[in-house]
């Protein structure tokens, strides 16, 4: 293994581990309570998507139907989602924010914006050519160590 190759899988586990831990770190919303990033991103998924499945959550996400599930049930504990299945196929399940979850996703949206502007004010450092080729290193790492990790 050159050493191009160790410092950027030593650099994808380092970020993959720090992400980890701030997607179990609880963000919290006056008024609303507090929330990991996932169901953040449950609740843009179901405002921003009317027809999004368990199926296409779990997918959207990268986490698996039950997950889904777990993020639904404490979503609706919490008075944020309602659930809703189709007459004709009872096995499938859609989602819809309450009045409480619509308020949630416009904060969510205020977070995402001052993140967004963190983030740009990094990416304004390089060139679109640059930035556009570690969007593409990103994808492509991702896919060949998940397909990697399948193997065991």
């Amino acid at each position: 293994m050159n050493n191009k190759t160790s410092e950027m899988l030593y650099e994808y586990y380092r970020f993959s581990n720090k992400n980890h831990l701030s997607r179990a770190k609880q963000i919290r919303f006056a008024g609303l309570g507090e929330f990991q990033p996932a169901s953040l991103h449950f609740i843009q998924l179901v405002a921003e998507n009317k027809n999004m499945n368990v199926s296409d959550i779990a997918l959207e996400l990268g986490i698996s139907k039950s997950a889904v599930t777990q993020l639904a049930t404490k979503l609706q504990k919490k008075g944020m989602i309602s659930s809703i299945k189709k007459v004709e196929n009872r096995k499938c399940t859609f989602y819809r924010l309450t009045e409480q979850g619509k308020e949630l996703y416009l904060k969510q949206q205020e977070y995402q914006k001052g993140l967004k502007a963190e983030v740009d004010t990094l990416l304004a450092e390089f060139s679109d050519a640059e930035v556009e080729s570690a969007i593409r290193l990103l994808y492509r790492l991702e896919r060949c160590i998940g397909e990697y990790h399948k193997q065991f």
